[in-house]
Parts: structure tokens; C-alpha cells; sequence
């Protein structure tokens, strides 16, 4: 039995392509009449991908109804009680696409179609006073011409000090993701070619030691091929960690934990090969 997320995606899609529409000209109508949404938005509510969650969301989705020519309270009856139903993580899941898509839209940049993400990459490396270092490496490959900017979630691990840094791109803007991460906006020297890889790397020093407690996460909101997270241990004495790894598809989030000793100078870590909806692996200690 399909549950209330999989009847929303599903007669919402319909409804758009019983009408002909692109999504682009539907958040276009939208806006117009007072429910500003973007397209990427509404195209991953038409795939299930993410739920409208907000107050502000509902208020859309009564606004679609009349665009697309549906009965009031068409789509809104099949997220009735889907708060609860869904459980916190797709929730967690679903509000951070939903800024990542805004992000995108609002800065022109690449969204799931257009790239295949072949690697994520997060390591922290953990000092034992001082600022600590996160590496965040994520390799692309474009999937049609004119690929130009990206949007990389970097999770929020502490008290992040002085500007971000880049290679492979250009920073050009931020913004909050969620709570826990940030979305950094980054422009290719040039536009990618169809098939053309790009490799960018983002670093930035945060208040995090390892000799206090301390939480680090890798998350993938699109399809990817792997995704690690890891921390690097310092000192003399071996750090225990827990891992922990979220994967969200049609079937709902599915968590794995395990404790592992991290030695000095090693590199925790966990990779996903499977395409889902959306991963998040993170690192505790």
C-alpha cells in the first residue's frame, strides 16, 4: 500500500504533465499568485524526493491545486499527518533539500540533473587545542553543457574562523542549510563541456578538539557513487569514535551505527556505493 508521500509525488506529477507545464512556468504562475516557490522545489516534491514540511509549504501546495486545476485539498490530504508518519529524518532530510534547492535557484546553479556526483568527501582533522581543519572534497562529472556553479552542504562542526577557502572554484556566496549545515555556492573557472570531470575542494578551520565531544557529518542530497566522512586523530592515545550512517529512499531513512578506535594520525571513515535519495554519514567522539 502506497503511503501518503508516495500519492503526493505521484498525483502531483501527474497533474503537471496532464497539463502540459514545465515546472519552471508553474513556480513562475505560483509566484504570481502570492506562493513563491522554486522550480527545483517542485520538481523534487513531483519525484518524492522531499515534501513540502512548512507552514509556508502547505500554503503552496493550496495554490497548486487551483493552478492545476485539482480539487481543493487534492494533493494537501495525502500529507495529512505525514509529519508524523515520515519521522525525523526524512524531515532532516527534506527541509535541507528544500534550502538547497532555493539556494540553487537563487544563485543559478547546477542541480541533480545536471551533474553525476561521483565522490563526497568531508575529513576533519581533529587537533588537540587550536583550530581544527575540514577538507571537503567533492568530484563531479557534467552531465549537459554549460555547467558553471555548484552548491556544496559543509556541515556547521563548531565555530567556523575567517573566510572559507577553494580551489577548483570561486566562492561566491552561502547560506544555511537546514541548522546544521552550510551551502557554499562555488563557480567553475569555466563552463563544464557534457561529460567534463571537476574536482573542487572547500577548507575551513573550526573551535573543534579532539579532546572534547564532538560530532562530524558528510551528507549527499542528490544520488552519489560514495561519500566518506572521517577524522583524523592527534596525540598519543587512540580516540573511539561512532559511526553512524542515515540512507533515505522510497522505503524511508535506514540507520547504521558502529564504534570503532580511531589510532593517531588515522583516518576514520565510511563510504556509501548505492544511489538513494539522500545519505548522511557522521563521525562522533
Amino acid at each position: 500500500m502506497k503511503d501518503g508521500a508516495q500519492r503526493f509525488a505521484e498525483r502531483l506529477d501527474a497533474a503537471i504533465s496532464a497539463m502540459g507545464i514545465s515546472v519552471r512556468a508553474l513556480a513562475a504562475e505560483c509566484e504570481r499568485q502570492g506562493a513563491p516557490v522554486s522550480a527545483p522545489t517542485l520538481r523534487s516534491w513531483a519525484r518524492g524526493t522531499s515534501l513540502p514540511h512548512r507552514r509556508s509549504s502547505f500554503a503552496i501546495v493550496d495554490v497548486l491545486e487551483g493552478v492545476l486545476g485539482l480539487d481543493p485539498g487534492e494533493l494537501r490530504q495525502n500529507l495529512q499527518g505525514e509529519r508524523a508518519q515520515q519521522g525525523g529524518e526524512t524531515l532532516f532530510f527534506s527541509r535541507i533539500r528544500e534550502d538547497l534547492d532555493a539556494l540553487r535557484e537563487r544563485h543559478g546553479a547546477a542541480g541533480a540533473e545536471d551533474l553525476e556526483v561521483e565522490l563526497i568527501s568531508s575529513v576533519l582533522h581533529l587537533r588537540d587545542s587550536g583550530e581544527s581543519v575540514v577538507r571537503h572534497r567533492v568530484l563531479f562529472t557534467a552531465v549537459r553543457e554549460g555547467v558553471a556553479r555548484v552548491v556544496l552542504p559543509l556541515h556547521r562542526s563548531g565555530r567556523a574562523l575567517g573566510e572559507i577557502e577553494a580551489s577548483g572554484g570561486e566562492i561566491l556566496a552561502s547560506g544555511p542549510l537546514g541548522g546544521e549545515y552550510l551551502g557554499i555556492v562555488v563557480e567553475f573557472p569555466r563552463a563544464l563541456e557534457p561529460q567534463e570531470p571537476a574536482l573542487v575542494e572547500v577548507a575551513v578551520s573550526t573551535m573543534v578538539r579532539a579532546d572534547q565531544p564532538g560530532r562530524f557529518c558528510a551528507i549527499a542530497l542528490d544520488p552519489a557513487e560514495a561519500i566518506v566522512a572521517g577524522v583524523t586523530s592527534p596525540g598519543i592515545l587512540p580516540v573511539e569514535v561512532r559511526c553512524r550512517r542515515t540512507d533515505v529512499d522510497e522505503d524511508g531513512p535506514r540507520v547504521r551505527e558502529e564504534l570503532v578506535e580511531l589510532l593517531p594520525g588515522a583516518t576514520g571513515t565510511q563510504a556509501a556505493a548505492r544511489r538513494v535519495h539522500g545519505t548522511e554519514m557522521s563521525v562522533s567522539w
